[in-house]
């Protein structure tokens, strides 16, 4: 791995792992600085395909990215997918408005329609 390379979220290797909701992915869709504090909106998964426990939750660092993001929020105050045959929730935004912080995210029904959801 190259030193300059800055690790924001680790992971474990093991497919189905069940050290966590989120040990075999973690990935980073959006950042924003607010206070003392970067918080980090992200995908995670036990299983980096998308077929195992899928949802969003999101993580904080008191640096952008020279350590990492460890302070994350349990599942249990996040969005989990009702889907575990797809990325049941993904590309998500987080965008502070007057002060309020929202996040927007795709949304796939259990029926598989897709939506946009805030």
């Amino acid at each position: 791995l190259d030193k300059n390379v800055k690790l924001m979220m680790s992971s474990e290797s093991q497919p189905f792992c069940n050290t966590s909701w989120d040990c075999n992915n973690r990935d980073k869709q959006d950042w924003k600085k607010e206070g003392d504090y970067y918080y980090a909106l992200y995908n995670g998964a036990n299983y980096y395909r998308c077929d195992g426990t899928w949802g969003l939750s999101i993580s904080r660092s008191k640096t952008p990215i020279d350590e990492e993001y460890t302070d994350r929020l349990s599942i249990d105050y996040g969005i989990l997918s009702t889907r575990n045959d797809t990325c049941g929730t993904s590309y998500n935004v987080l965008n502070v408005i007057d002060g309020i912080p929202y996040i927007y995210y795709a949304y796939v029904q259990e029926n598989g329609r897709n939506e946009a959801r805030r």
